[in-house]
């Protein structure tokens, strides 16, 4: 049970995690791209940049590791 809150209003990790889950076999820079996060390429170098897989796939990633990228790709 996590006792302190998140960083950030879930509204806006919703915000990136909803296109992030919307095709569940694509990576995930497959899916954020078209979401208007940038290119493909763009999202991977976010993904590489805090220390992810530049081939995740959304079910992969941790809610802190979404926090993260949500703060790379400057939706906080």
């Amino acid at each position: 049970l996590r006792t302190t809150p998140y960083p950030l209003p879930p509204e806006n990790l919703n915000k990136q995690a909803k296109p992030g889950f919307s095709h569940p076999r694509h990576q995930l820079h497959r899916n954020l791209a078209p979401a208007g996060y940038g290119t493909g390429e763009r999202v991977k170098e976010m993904l590489s940049k805090i220390g992810l897989d530049s081939k995740a796939r959304a079910e992969t990633l941790a809610v802190d590791e979404w926090i993260s990228l949500a703060r790379a790709l400057g939706v906080v």
